[in-house]
C-alpha cells in the first residue's frame, strides 16, 4: 500500500474531501535551476480528491490515505505502456505492409489513435482498485 498524509477539506453524506499539497519531483535541493522553476509554474499547489469512508472525521483532521500498488502500476501501464506499444505495432504494421516511411509514421499515429479510442470507451474512472482509501487518523 502506497501511503500518503493528506488532511480533510470537507466532510459531505459518507464522503470526505481530501487536500494534499503537491510535491515536484525536484524539490528535494534548494537550487533555482530550470527544472524547478518549471515545476512551480505549472503545478497546482493542491489536490483535492474525494474519498468515501464510514469513519468519523472532520474539517481539518490530518488523514493517512493510502491506495494499493498493483493498482497504481497496472494504471501506469495503461496510460504510458499500452499506447507506447500502440504506437509501435502500427508502425511495424505499415513497415510489414511495404508502406513507404510517411505511410509508416501515419500507421504508427493510427495504432496510437485507436489505442486511445479503445482506452476512452472502456475505461472506468470509477473503478474501487483506484480509489484511495483512509487508513487511519492521525490527529
Amino acid at each position: 500500500m502506497i501511503e500518503e498524509e493528506a488532511w480533510v477539506a470537507s466532510v459531505e453524506n459518507g464522503r470526505v474531501w481530501i487536500e494534499k499539497q503537491r510535491k515536484s519531483a525536484c524539490s528535494g535541493c534548494q537550487q533555482t535551476c530550470a527544472s524547478s522553476v518549471t515545476a512551480g509554474l505549472f503545478a497546482a499547489k493542491t489536490v483535492r480528491i474525494p474519498v468515501f469512508t464510514g469513519q468519523p472525521l472532520q474539517v481539518g483532521d490530518k488523514v493517512v490515505v493510502g491506495i494499493r500498488e498493483s493498482a497504481l502500476v497496472l494504471a501506469s501501464a495503461r496510460i504510458y505502456l499500452l499506447p507506447l506499444l500502440a504506437l509501435i505495432a502500427g508502425a511495424l504494421m505499415g513497415k510489414i505492409a511495404g508502406a513507404t516511411d510517411p505511410f509508416v509514421a501515419l500507421a504508427g499515429l493510427a495504432g496510437l489513435v485507436l489505442y486511445l479510442l479503445v482506452f476512452r470507451t472502456f475505461s472506468h474512472t470509477d473503478s474501487v482498485d483506484l480509489r484511495p482509501v483512509i487508513l487511519r487518523k492521525i490527529n
